[in-house]
């Protein structure tokens, strides 16, 4: 463990506790080997990371046979140092979860989810003979990120850092797989609870860097605040003209507008005994969404785009095709910097490229078709059905499958040819989650109409992310009516 920091108020008993399960058993060699499992009841109570909860499971693997020569796979489990760490409130940390093994395999790290309970089912296929339930964990700490979004495992040493969340006890589950000659062999999990005490120090605390997208702004403050911090220095380097400004304040604000990357350094309670340092960089970047026909690619409704976007700054980190006429959008799966649309009946006049880069900038490029030749359109029924979904689920409530079953026996009644069903949500998650679960909630429900009674029917589906709104999303009413799935029935 590392030395305590100065000037330390409310300083915490440190303990780590292990607990070992034992047994022996003569195994026989078998192709597939040995799943090992191990349950238990009841985790302590009050674990701020989780939902309801109950016990606990382990489990661990003994290898099967080669398949190569008929032999044994011999494989020693890594072994996890019993490293111990002070970790206080709302404060930059360390802890080392390392392993050696002694095999020297090649080591990897990731947090993965907790097992709460495994069933064995003897009368089941292989497949589905074991259940198992894995712990269900907040919204603002999933399992890949425990402690929140600011904490972090190196994938190649196992040391988690970053700011610490509230007091608290949280569950952690660390995974290492071993490796031997670039072939996965085995994979031994680390399940641990970790108190985040009430503990403070003088701390200057930053992330390792800080993007912001022109025009917006950042006020760059301390992300840790206690009273114990009395005076603030800031030392601002502009990268490309080796300009150096002091600033004497708590927080320094970052308005430019133009790109351009400045190092950064905090220091607090400067030349006194309790004092700290902390270094970032604060990258100011822009994106200009374009794109570009492939020359030639326009023949027998097919049409190819290249993205042209200008990055300032910052790299590339995301893409969004579509192609839209008056009233559909179709979202393209494929991300490529290449596109290529099939558009036989010149339904479509618009393509979009929706561009996002490292910092989250995001912009939106547009490209008008030339109209093809006039057609006769099917006339929409007016009819507005539309069922609503709870926050980040795709799950149809009862609600939900209630007005499906009206819309079902209205259509059985009608000439329908072709049901188009668009899927949105609210603004809550990123612009990929939240492209992605659109088009599961269009699913969701296309899914449910051919269940019960209109497979008969053509039924298209269409993701439209957070970018239809019906409703302001800044309040939950409206938020809950972005969230749905609009039918649109069509007569020929």
């Amino acid at each position: 463990m590392e030395a305590k920091p100065r000037c330390l108020v409310n300083d915490p008993n440190i303990f780590f506790m292990t607990y070992t399960y034992q047994t022996k058993a003569t195994l026989s060699k078998n192709k597939n080997g040995y799943l090992i499992t191990h349950n238990a009841c009841c985790r302590v109570l009050h674990i701020r990371n989780l939902e309801n909860y109950r016990g606990f499971a382990y489990q661990n693997v003994i290898p099967g046979i080669l398949q190569n020569n008929n032999s044994l796979l011999l494989d020693n489990s890594p072994v996890f140092k019993n490293e111990i760490a002070l970790i206080c409130r709302e404060n930059k940390f360390k802890l080392q979860l390392g392993a050696s093994d002694p095999d020297g395999d090649s080591l990897s790290y990731a947090f993965v989810n907790s097992y709460e309970e495994f069933n064995f089912k003897p009368g089941a296929s292989k497949k589905n003979r074991f259940a198992v339930a894995k712990i269900k964990h907040k919204k603002e700490y999933p399992y890949d990120h425990p402690l929140g979004l600011d904490c972090h495992i190196n994938n190649l040493t196992g040391e988690i850092s970053g700011i610490s969340p509230e007091p608290g006890r949280y569950l952690i589950n660390v995974a290492v797989r071993s490796y031997r000659n670039g072939t996965l062999v085995n994979e031994t999990q680390k399940d641990l609870i970790i108190t985040i005490s009430d503990c403070d120090f003088p701390s200057a605390t930053l992330k390792e860097t800080y993007g912001v997208c022109i025009p917006q702004s950042l006020r760059l403050e301390n992300e840790h605040y206690t009273p114990l911090n009395e005076t603030y220095r800031w030392d601002i380097q502009d990268l490309e003209t080796n300009q150096l400004k002091v600033r004497k304040e708590e927080s320094v604000l970052f308005d430019k507008k133009t790109p351009g990357t400045y190092k950064v350094r905090l220091i607090v309670n400067e030349a006194k005994e309790c004092t700290d340092t902390a270094f970032t960089q604060v990258v100011i970047s822009d994106v200009k969404a374009k794109m570009e026909p492939v020359s030639g690619s326009e023949s027998q409704g097919q049409l190819s785009f290249s993205d042209k976007s200008d990055f300032f700054n910052s790299k590339p980190k995301s893409r969004v095709w579509m192609i839209a006429n008056d009233t559909l959008i179709s979202v393209s799966k494929d991300h490529s910097e290449i596109i290529h649309f099939t558009d036989s009946a010149h339904q479509f006049h618009k393509v979009i490229l929706i561009t996002t880069n490292e910092f989250q900038c995001i912009d939106t490029a547009f490209f008008t078709l030339k109209p093809g030749p006039k057609k006769r359109h099917r006339k929409m029924i007016q009819d507005d059905f539309t069922v609503h979904f709870e926050t980040n689920s795709d799950q149809l409530t009862n609600k939900a499958k209630r007005k499906l079953d009206s819309f079902i026996q209205y259509a059985l009644n009608k000439s329908l040819s072709t049901i188009q069903i668009d899927g949105h949500t609210d603004n809550s998650g990123s612009l990929d989650f939240n492209q992605s679960l659109s088009h599961l909630r269009a699913k969701r429900v296309a899914d449910y109409l051919r269940e019960h009674g209109l497979g008969h029917l053509t039924i298209e589906t269409a993701g439209f992310a957070d970018m239809a709104p019906v409703a302001e999303n800044e309040t939950s009413r409206g938020k809950k009516r972005n969230r749905r799935a609009e039918i649109k029935p069509a007569t020929n």
